[in-house]
């Protein structure tokens, strides 16, 4: 089985990683899902809207039964002032 086909070129280490978060979700792998998320995150441009990321943290902590992370989480997730 390939997981990343030759042909495929990221352009950056966000796009690899919200790939490989996605992987891990099709597989229902929610700890590695949620690393891979984070990961992105940590790497996104800042012009990058990150809202789907830190919503499938903290669902993915919150199924992990690992509440303190998913409030954390949750408490550090950016919001628009609008």
């Amino acid at each position: 089985m390939t997981v990343i086909p030759s042909t495929r070129v990221f352009e950056s280490a966000f796009t690899f990683y919200i790939y490989v978060s996605e992987i891990f979700k099709n597989y229902s792998l929610v700890n590695y899902e949620v690393l891979f998320a984070q990961l992105a995150i940590s790497s996104a441009p800042p012009d990058i809207d990150t809202s789907h990321l830190w919503s499938r943290i903290i669902k993915g902590h919150s199924d992990l039964g690992r509440y303190d992370d998913a409030y954390a989480a949750l408490m550090a997730t950016p919001f628009d002032k609008q």
